[in-house]
């Protein structure tokens, strides 16, 4: 998928992040947070919860950010040298083939 002006993730990167932002982080966030009080679910009405399923759906939560984690790793060394996309992080600046061709919206005119 070609970058755009007004889009620069493809739509599986857009689905992935708005999983994480939406479900996956606030979910390991509650769950965490009702694991750490769970002396207290009495107190709070939360008796129906079993820390079985609360501590399982952490855990898979938590798997789930290792994985996302490590397939961001290994994606750093798949351009075309092993450090290419580290250091276009760094310095801001990405290497391009010499025939390519800009679009419009990338040209920065000075």
């Amino acid at each position: 998928v070609q970058k755009s002006k007004d889009a620069k993730h493809n739509p599986l990167q857009r689905l992935v992040y708005l999983g994480l932002s939406a479900i996956l982080l606030p979910l390991q966030m509650i769950t965490g947070l009702l694991y750490w009080t769970y002396n207290d679910w009495a107190a709070y009405g939360l008796d129906f919860l079993s820390l079985n399923v609360v501590a399982n759906v952490h855990m898979a939560c938590a798997y789930a950010l290792l994985a996302f984690l490590i397939v961001h790793i290994y994606m750093t060394t798949t351009g075309h040298n092993i450090t290419a996309h580290i250091a276009a992080m760094f310095s801001g600046w990405e290497e391009v083939p010499e025939d390519y061709k800009a679009e419009e919206w990338e040209v920065h005119e000075k």
